[in-house]
């Protein structure tokens, strides 16, 4: 799903705008060229989109078992794990269900919501 970008700022103006974020650090402030690595946990539902418009087109004409476990990832598993609300409650919700399905198979119990700290 790979939530995340990475800037090239290369652009004078900008590097000093960054520096500052930077708590002024002489490394910052200084190189000819910065980059920003940026979480964007927002792009999860058109990222999911795009991934199983792939799987469709890479499968197409096949109605196989790998074919269908792929399309039940991106289509069912992801939206289960990222879809989340303001207070918590879907994430109190898939603790509880992993927890009962946890009871007689492996699985991943800690999918709350994301302690993200954005600013």
């Amino acid at each position: 799903m790979q939530l995340w970008q990475f800037h090239r700022v290369i652009n004078n103006d900008k590097r000093q705008q960054l520096a500052e974020l930077c708590m002024g650090q002489n490394a910052a402030k200084t190189a000819n060229e910065l980059v920003a690595f940026v979480i964007t946990p927002d792009k999860w539902q058109q990222r999911t989109r795009i991934n199983a418009a792939h799987i469709r087109e890479t499968f197409k004409g096949r109605e196989d078992k790998a074919s269908k476990r792929a399309l039940k990832y991106y289509e069912k598993l992801i939206p289960f794990i990222y879809r989340n609300d303001r207070f918590g409650i879907l994430g109190l919700g898939r603790q509880l269900i992993c927890a009962f399905l946890g009871r007689n198979k492996p699985i991943i119990t800690n999918i709350g919501q994301p302690n993200i700290l954005l600013h």
